[in-house]
């Protein structure tokens, strides 16, 4: 227990330099209901700074102790308070005390979201770590912790590259080997538990976002349905990077759907920084970077008619974060085996790889044992909306955002120089993952706009 009790502060302090490095950038917390959902952002964010920090101390030769870290909290806090002094503080929404009618009447479903919880926790801690957790993501956090640096000889070795994809991001790796520092030791078990904050993260961002549209009990039900099946549940404690990284996505498409819808500039920024962290969790959250890149794009100069040099805010937020990663591969020439890899065919065989790949998507996406009832549920949020007369921004561009990643799937399963059946029952699944928690928040959202389902009481106040 007392270990239990040294990860937690652990946690805690990674959420708190998340907190205060959002202060630091003079963002508040979002209108109700997001503000509940508001410290697991937090927490990624400040897995984020901890990875950076890692990197830096492989480009500038120093080591990560856990004063140095807790020195970094300490320098956010002072420039936190300093700003805080010197601006003028004026009410703001999300700073009036509200609270949220009906909140209470969603106790039974809290207990419900408790139990679940229990039963991930408990899921996590008594397996071990899967093949990927520990060989790719976990590989480094030993070596973290065993270095106290980002060492080049681990790090720049070619015969690793198979087995343990050196070019994979450092948020991951950097949280596990926390944990190591907190406890004194390497315990894969407790390193492992860092996946179930996201998994909880991802119920309560699916819940407050649809909190606005339908009563509190109904957006913890939805929220359940993806986040209890065995594929999300299973994943959540292997190790890896995959909830995580689907925890990045869904906030990120949150916080632009709400940024499309309302105009505030807080919410375009933290989009922008789900969107720039996701790329130091996985390689993929490159490409929904891009694309979430280009979704402000448009949404600035076709939605809102405007010069798209005001978006400097966010470009810089989705840059900013991955620069120091891309400047230590730079230097160390580590290269992208997703890119390096890329193998061109003829058009025949370009063709029967992605049928290949479409056919086997659709019968895991209705495959029962893995996914419930989740992917018929988005497919049945997506038709609401095609279907729909009135279709939102909000949500059109978050669909759009969701299209594109699978798109970007299908064209690296296409060009693959793997078996496709092969690559497919290695890999699919934990693709599809980091686009469900999202596809689900856009489908309970798509079947309310649609009439398709009872909206809940108005919610102005959380």
């Amino acid at each position: 227990m007392i270990g239990l009790g040294r990860e937690a502060a652990a946690l805690a302090v990674v959420w708190l330099l998340g907190a205060l490095l959002r202060s630091v950038l003079g963002l508040g917390r979002p209108r109700p209901p997001l503000h509940y959902a508001q410290p697991f952002l937090d927490f990624a964010i400040g897995a984020a700074l901890l990875s950076t920090l890692w990197t830096f101390s492989g480009l500038l030769g120093f080591h990560v102790s856990p004063g140095l870290v807790l020195a970094t909290a300490g320098g956010l806090a002072i420039v936190a308070l300093v700003r805080r002094r010197v601006r003028r503080q004026t009410p703001t929404p999300d700073q009036t005390p509200s609270r949220c009618a009906g909140l209470w009447r969603a106790t039974p479903m809290l207990l419900v979201v408790g139990l679940a919880l229990a039963g991930v926790a408990l899921r996590t801690y008594s397996e071990p770590m899967y093949w990927d957790g520990r060989f790719i993501w976990g590989f480094k956090a030993r070596a973290l912790f065993a270095d106290g640096t980002v060492s080049r000889d681990a790090f720049t070795n070619v015969a690793r590259y198979r087995t343990s994809a050196l070019d994979h991001p450092l948020t991951i790796p950097a949280l596990e080997a926390w944990v190591y520092q907190a406890q004194g030791g390497i315990d894969e078990r407790r390193a492992k538990l860092v996946g179930v904050v996201y998994w909880l993260g991802i119920v309560a961002w699916v819940a407050c976002f649809l909190r606005r549209r339908m009563a509190w009990h109904w957006a913890l039900l939805i929220a359940l349905l993806p986040a209890v099946s065995e594929a999300v549940a299973y994943n959540a404690g292997g190790g890896a990077a995959d909830v995580p990284l689907a925890f990045h996505m869904l906030a990120a498409g949150v916080l632009l759907s709400e940024w499309v819808e309302r105009g505030e500039r807080q919410d375009g920024i933290m989009a922008a920084l789900a969107l720039g962290t996701s790329m130091l969790v996985k390689p993929e959250g490159v490409v929904f970077a891009l694309g979430g890149l280009l979704a402000f794009l448009v949404a600035q100069r076709v939605y809102r008619k405007q010069a798209a040099r005001q978006l400097a805010p966010q470009v810089l937020a989705i840059v900013l974060p991955v620069l120091p990663w891309s400047v230590l591969r730079l230097v160390w020439s580590i290269p992208s085996l997703q890119v390096a890899q890329a193998h061109l065919r003829s058009l025949t065989g370009l063709a029967s790889r992605a049928a290949a790949v479409l056919v086997t998507a659709g019968r895991q996406e209705v495959s029962w044992p893995t996914w419930d009832l989740t992917w018929p549920f988005i497919g049945l949020g997506l038709l609401a909306f095609l279907s729909s007369g009135r279709r939102p921004r909000s949500l059109a561009l978050p669909w759009t955002l969701l299209a594109w990643q699978s798109a970007a799937y299908l064209v690296y399963y296409v060009l693959a120089p793997y078996d496709v059946h092969w690559i497919l029952s290695a890999s699919l699944e934990r693709l599809l993952l980091h686009l469900v928690p999202l596809g689900t928040a856009l489908a309970g959202a798509s079947l309310v706009q649609a009439g398709w389902g009872e909206p809940g009481e108005s919610c102005s106040g959380g």
